[in-house]
């Protein structure tokens, strides 16, 4: 029997307490160090991403297999690209479908497993009307026909925060912008041919709206990283390779990462030499306000060098323009060959089950890092 969606997971927040309102200013991190850096370049201890919709359709069915359709709309230099994810129900994990020759080169970031398949899309839509026919293959090879009609999403709403509802909790520590939401008018899932129910919001209406919206966070993954001081390349462990340019300024260096969906720029503060991670930031093509901007609190230690202490810190996440719409805590311990960088989620209550280790090690040439999920800490659920 499909799960029963909270109510109080359909209801947006604001944002959350700061807990280090300097947050990405650049502050020192104030670590001990024990030698000098092991590599030319600065060494990316976290994997961020960040998508902006600018139409999101989801709809929930009766199906068994299935927890959620979502249908996304992006921008890219080639036009608009539709994002196919739906969450199978029992694990909460998504899976993408997209029409797209790189699909898994562009933003590898995305720890989502992906297909590509024809995506068919009859779109007679007007300024104040959606009418929308999507057409795809899922992952599992089930026909799905999604038939959308409805107002476009309205706001820009009052309270943005919005809940995860508990999907891709494996893959992602994520928050959400839903800055603007209107519910279907005419709205129905198809699969194989037979039509699926849609289940009701508190038995009244049926589980269909349109979403304007942003997710982005920290994301799970491995790669391993290596260059010299010009920049340096990463490859990651899933296939794809990048090149990331690196930027020197005033008392900052960042390294910069572009590809058709998005450009990744992570800021490092330089002190005494150190490079010092102050905030990562994903800019998405064709927009205006970045995706994420993940501010650091004080300043991530340069993982380049040993360290000498542990640190602790926290961290905020800026989403779709909107400030702090998560927090949480950061620790770095020393180990052998490197460091773990602990990233502990405390708010909102739908991210902190979702704490991540970023394990980072030297390599004969270069820098290897691994982000997994870890295990609930008590301590940290009831910060």
């Amino acid at each position: 029997m499909p799960r029963r969606i909270p109510l109080r997971d359909l209801v947006p927040t604001g944002p959350v307490r700061p807990l280090a309102p300097g947050a990405g200013d650049g502050a020192p991190s104030g670590t001990a160090y024990a030698g000098a850096a092991q590599v030319p370049f600065p060494v990316l201890p976290v994997s961020v991403f960040g998508a902006t919709y600018d139409v999101d359709l989801v709809l929930v069915d009766r199906d068994p297999r299935w927890d959620m359709h979502e249908l996304a709309r992006v921008a890219t230099p080639d036009g608009p690209l539709w994002l196919c994810k739906d969450a199978t129900d029992g694990t909460l994990e998504q899976t993408i479908v997209a029409d797209h020759p790189d699909l898994h080169a562009i933003a590898p970031e995305i720890p989502l497993a992906r297909t590509r398949s024809d995506v068919r899309v009859d779109d007679r839509s007007t300024p104040t009307w959606l009418d929308l026919d999507v057409r795809y293959t899922a992952r599992d090879g089930t026909a799905v026909h999604v038939h959308y009609e409805g107002p476009p999403p309205a706001g820009p709403q009052r309270w943005r925060n919005s809940s995860t509802m508990g999907h891709s909790r494996d893959q992602v520590l994520v928050v959400l912008d839903v800055s603007h939401k209107a519910m279907a008018r005419r709205a129905s899932v198809t699969l194989d041919g037979t039509r699926s129910p849609l289940r009701r919001i508190a038995c009244l209406v049926p589980f269909a709206v349109v979403l304007r919206q942003v997710q982005a966070g920290f994301a799970i993954g491995a790669w391993t990283q290596r260059g010299d001081g010009a920049g340096c390349s990463l490859a990651w462990a899933h296939g794809p390779s990048q090149g990331w340019q690196r930027e020197v300024g005033d008392g900052q260096e960042a390294l910069v990462q572009t590809d058709a969906l998005r450009t990744l720029r992570h800021v490092f503060a330089v002190h005494d030499g150190r490079r010092e991670l102050a905030r990562a930031e994903v800019h998405p093509y064709g927009t205006d306000a970045p995706a994420l901007v993940a501010r650091f609190g004080p300043s991530l230690p340069d993982l380049a060098a040993p360290l000498a202490a542990p640190f602790e810190g926290t961290y905020a996440l800026d989403v779709g323009g909107q400030r702090n719409h998560g927090v949480g805590r950061v620790r770095v311990e020393p180990v052998a060959d490197g460091a773990d960088v602990h990233l502990l989620p405390t708010a909102p209550r739908w991210t902190v089950d979702r704490p991540m280790v970023c394990r980072v090690r030297s390599t004969a040439d270069g820098v290897h890092t691994e982000v997994v999920r870890e295990v609930v800490r008590e301590a940290v659920r009831s910060a």
